[in-house]
């Protein structure tokens, strides 16, 4: 989900060694970081406005040199608003899955096939938020399912929600920490965090030399 991030990394910077990516790695999530006790600090005065859940489908999902798998995304989203009148809101998409579509592995470091499945958990926050509270959705409780229809270049056609939908005239907000640890089994681990790069965080991967699969 390294586009969420908004990170601009190039093909350039990807020049590790895929063998480098090959050894035994076991990420671990920082779930501090992106838990909700980072909108409620204290003396924030944080007093909770949203609380929803809903799921995406057909959403695609970013590595470092692009597209890499199809997401189902079983979102829970809360906002707060905080003294002096701006907002923070917690992204967690904690149980959601996803299928590979077939190309380099998320890290960059080798070949993955078509078809690979797994599960990831994680999130991210956003801070400062200084806009209008106008929400386009319901506050709190189940939105449903939304088709994201995302293609591998990250447009997506479909009408979803996010946590920009709660606001209008918005002037500033970033996120100021996010992470996903994504689990394929045998075919290995990822992690995407803000503080994390290759070879650090594990690589999912069709076979341990980099090679496509068979």
């Amino acid at each position: 989900m390294r586009r969420l991030a908004l990170l601009a990394v190039s093909i350039a910077g990807l020049a590790f060694a895929a063998s480098a990516l090959a050894k035994d790695v076991n990420p671990v999530l920082d779930a501090a970081a992106i838990s909700s006790a980072q909108c409620m600090t204290p003396g924030s005065g944080a007093k909770q406005v949203v609380d929803v859940r809903f799921q995406l489908t057909n959403y695609a999902d970013s590595g470092y040199v692009g597209a890499w798998a199809w997401d189902t995304v079983n979102r829970h989203l809360r906002i707060w608003k905080q003294s002096g009148g701006v907002f923070c809101a917690q992204i967690s998409d904690d149980g959601s899955k996803f299928v590979t579509i077939g190309g380099y592995s998320p890290a960059g470091g080798g070949n993955l096939n078509a078809g690979v499945t797994g599960t990831f958990t994680g999130g991210y926050i956003i801070a400062g938020i200084n806009g209008r509270f106008d929400p386009q959705y319901k506050n709190s409780g189940d939105l449903g399912s939304f088709d994201a229809k995302c293609d591998t270049q990250f447009t997506c056609k479909g009408a979803y929600p996010s946590w920009i939908s709660y606001f209008n005239d918005v002037k500033a907000g970033g996120f100021s920490a996010w992470g996903w640890l994504y689990d394929a089994g045998t075919s290995g681990k990822w992690l995407d965090q803000a503080n994390i790069s290759p070879p650090h965080g594990g690589d999912i991967r069709s076979s341990k030399n980099g090679a496509l699969g068979r």
